[in-house]
């Protein structure tokens, strides 16, 4: 999964231990807070799963979509994944 800006219950965490998340937020964003996405890949590894990597966007704000999308770097990981 590619989760951009998005916002979670870590109390969930421990469904999502098995699943490779990428996960993009812009530290400057007004809209969704930042601090919902630390915490929610904090708490999937802190649940046992290994594979959400937190791409923190120094500076950004809600507006990271571009950069998801101009990636080759992610759309690589994301097709490589079953």
């Amino acid at each position: 999964a590619v989760c951009i800006c998005g916002g979670a219950d870590p109390t969930q965490a421990e469904k999502l231990v098995n699943m490779p998340i990428w996960a993009v937020h812009g530290t400057n964003d007004p809209s969704v807070p930042y601090a919902g996405t630390q915490a929610m890949c904090q708490a999937i590894k802190d649940a046992g799963g290994e594979s959400c990597y937190f791409d923190s966007r120094q500076g950004a704000n809600h507006f990271v979509w571009d950069y998801v999308g101009q990636s080759t770097e992610i759309a690589d990981w994301l097709f490589s994944k079953e």
